[in-house]
Formats: structure tokens, sequence, C-alpha cells
């Protein structure tokens, strides 16, 4: 049982449409398996045997787009709360989100390892790990296109300062965490402790660290099979292989930075559109 599930493990560097059942039976602890987790794990294999899948990388414009797709599931069980956060990070065509190519850079299934009280506060937990990752990338991403940064340059990058041919869109399906964000004037949440984490999120947005926050419908969000095994795989399965498909509206929220102003710190203007 170890050996094939530390096997089926391995799978994860590419089979991203199983990482929500490996990621399960790897919290199971040795002396708690049972002969379900044994048929768990053989599901699995049948799965990845009979449905073969690989990463396809087509031809992409150089001005791209990072757009992390981010979700997370909470539920409270009887004794202990499980929190999961799903990360999926594409290079699209810059000014492009539907009906486009794309290239997967990254993805990932983690328990979240902070006191989650709600989904409201797994949603936040979610998307401010995933910006923090998609920054990472984004500036090894810089440094392959413009040759090495100095840490004066870095720190520009990340404080929105510096110009980057690299864009950060983050997606999420969250309502309330977008509306919260998004807010003229940011409300303390019920869960008080929350505020700094929408504050991070929507700094990073004022500053122009991450481009653009979006609210797409739960039916289009690829992430979504990254926390949940009820789910469809075939939107995650099609970004696979290099296309990635909306159905339903989707809404942008982005700063609009005053003209005249040389400081992107000073934006206060917002403005929000229906794509």
């Amino acid at each position: 049982f170890r050996s094939s599930r530390g096997a089926v493990a391995y799978c994860l560097l590419t089979r991203a449409d199983v990482s929500i059942y490996v990621v399960a039976l790897l919290r199971c602890q040795e002396n708690n398996t049972t002969v379900a987790h044994i048929r768990d794990l053989n599901t699995i294999i049948r799965r990845l045997q009979s449905c073969p899948q690989k990463l396809t990388y087509g031809k992409l414009a150089l001005n791209t787009t990072f757009l992390c797709v981010t979700d997370a599931a909470f539920k409270k069980e009887d004794d202990t709360g499980h929190a999961l956060k799903g990360t999926l990070l594409l290079r699209i065509p810059a000014g492009k989100l539907a009906a486009t190519s794309c290239h997967v850079i990254d993805f990932q299934t983690k328990r979240i390892r902070f006191v989650t009280r709600s989904t409201f506060a797994a949603e936040l937990f979610s998307v401010c790990d995933a910006c923090d990752h998609s920054i990472l990338l984004r500036q090894i991403a810089h440094e392959i296109m413009h040759g090495p940064l100095s840490g004066w340059d870095a720190r520009k990058l990340r404080e929105g300062k510096l110009q980057s041919s690299v864009l950060i869109d983050v997606v999420i399906d969250a309502l309330s965490v977008y509306a919260a964000i998004t807010a003229t004037h940011i409300k303390i949440p019920s869960e008080k402790s929350l505020l700094s984490h929408v504050q991070y999120v929507r700094e990073l947005l004022d500053h122009r660290t991450v481009h653009s926050i979006y609210w797409q419908d739960t039916r289009d969000l690829v992430a979504d099979a990254l926390t949940k095994g009820s789910c469809p795989r075939d939107n995650l399965c099609a970004c696979m292989n290099g296309s990635l498909e909306l159905s339903h509206e989707v809404k942008q929220w982005k700063p609009l930075l005053a003209s005249s102003s040389e400081d992107i710190s000073e934006a206060v203007t917002l403005t929000e559109q229906i794509v």
C-alpha cells in the first residue's frame, strides 16, 4: 500500500486531475489504514491507466499574463475542521480570458495551515497564499526574460514600482471574498482577525502588484476540481491540454490609475466592470 501510494503521488508532477484524491490518501496515517483506503487507491490507479493525460504547451504570444485560479474547501467535522486550498497557475495571452490557449505553469492541492472557522476564511487564506506564490513565479519569469534582478529591483517589482511584461490576474469563485476585497471602504469582517488578510490583497491590487481580480462562476472555475472530488474534471483536463473555456458571466475589478500620478500607490479611483 505504501509503495503504490508513493508511486501515485509521484504522478502529481503532471496529473492535476487526481491531486485531490492523492492528497486525501496521504492524510491517512499508517495505523489508520483500512480496506476502504486500499480500494480508493485502486480506483485512482484505474483512473490513471484508463484516462492518460499530459500537459500540452502550444504557441503563445510574447506578452502574457499569469492567471492564478484559486479555490478552497471547508468541512466542519465532528472532532476537527478540515480546509483545503487549490491553486492553478496558467499562462495566457495578455488581455484574453475566455476561449484562449493556455499553459499550465504550476498547480497544488494542500491543507490550509491556519485556524479556519468558515468558508469565507478558507477562501481568503487561499487567495493570500496564491498571490504570494504567483508573485514568486512572476519574478522568476521576469528574470528569464530580462536577466537577473538586484535586491532593490526585486523589491520595486514586488511593490509594483517596476514595470513587468508579465501581469498577474487572480480568479476566485467566492463572491463574499470578492465583495470584501473590492469594497470602496473595507469593512471589518465578522471574524475580525481576517481584516488584515483582506487589506493585504487589496494593497496588492492598489499597488498593481496584482493587476486585477476576477469573480468566476463555480461551474467554470478549473481550480474547483483541485479541492472537491465530486466536481467534473473536464475543464481542468482541457487546461492541461492547452485550452481555457468559459461559459458564464465573469466580473473583473481593478484600480484605475490616475494618469498624472507618478506613484502607483496614489491610485485611489476604483472601477468595476462586467466582462
